[in-house]
């Protein structure tokens, strides 16, 4: 009897093991999260519009996030507005993003959807900075899930 039920242990721990990161958010322990932050002021220096901070020894698969920028202001002329970083942990920049203003309808948007989930072992944040005194809003959504 000893010996089937570490068959059957053994077994379901291989089962789980062989899920990929896609599908571990379908998981009954996994938390699916979606969120996002604006800020509609003229960000001179760098300011972080969202951030997370894992706790409880869970990992954060960041599935993917976007970041939208505009002036507050129309204004038909063509230029930069700032740019966005992702930080990995908080305060460490792994990439930067430019936004621009191209036309007097048009909002700049990068979407970023990696083909694997971003593994966040303890934090991360998206700061956004201006290039130009002109005040500027900027969303950044992202969504993803701790396990």
């Amino acid at each position: 009897m000893k010996s089937l039920i570490l068959a059957i242990l053994l077994v379901s721990s291989f089962a789980n093991a062989g899920i990929s990161l896609g599908e571990k958010f379908l998981l009954p322990n996994a938390t699916y999260i979606n969120a996002g932050g604006t800020v509609g002021t003229a960000v001179v220096a760098a300011q972080n519009i969202v951030s997370r901070t894992e706790t409880g020894g869970k990992n954060f698969y960041l599935n993917s996030f976007s970041m939208e920028g505009f002036f507050n202001i129309i204004s038909a002329s063509a230029t930069k507005i700032g740019s966005c970083s992702l930080q990995i942990p908080t305060g460490t920049t792994v990439a930067t993003f430019n936004l621009t203003n191209t036309t007097t309808s048009e909002i700049d948007r990068v979407v970023v959807t990696p083909e694997t989930p971003i593994v966040v072992s303890s934090s991360f944040a998206i700061s956004c900075s201006n290039l130009t005194t002109t005040g500027t809003s900027y969303f950044i959504d992202y969504n993803g899930w701790e396990y």
